[in-house]
């Protein structure tokens, strides 16, 4: 951005007139919006957390490692929709079948699967990386 520094003593001397002091006044807080609309940073703001975690999970019986994604701004976990709180995060997987539940303050993953035999249960233990 460049500012045209000729004619200044002249724009402070009709800035002196009570209409055109509006429009200055108006021109600084429409700028200002329109900044913090844009969602440009004005003093260095950092968001509070990352919208997208992963997490490493570990199955202990088998050793099994798995890199889960959880989106908190999409509401998803490894892409596929899921339910998000603060405490714990559910999905279902549409392709592959099961249904997952993490806890977000403790780190366990359980997965639930049901077949013609009754089902399984796999536990995973879940690190954020």
């Amino acid at each position: 951005m460049t500012i045209d520094m000729e004619g200044r003593d002249k724009a402070q001397t009709e800035c002196r007139q009570p209409g055109q002091l509006v429009c200055i006044k108006f021109a600084i807080i429409a700028t200002v919006f329109t900044l913090s609309v844009s969602g440009l940073p004005l003093m260095g703001y950092q968001p509070a957390h990352a919208a997208e975690i992963t997490y490493r999970c570990i199955n202990p019986a088998s050793g099994t490692i798995w890199n889960l994604k959880i989106d908190d701004e999409r509401q998803t976990a490894d892409s596929l929709p899921a339910e998000i709180s603060a405490t714990q995060t559910i999905w279902h997987d549409i392709v592959r079948g099961g249904s997952y539940e993490l806890d977000r303050k403790t780190g366990p993953l359980t997965f639930r699967n049901a077949s013609s035999t009754g089902g399984y249960m796999l536990y995973y233990r879940c690190y954020e990386n």
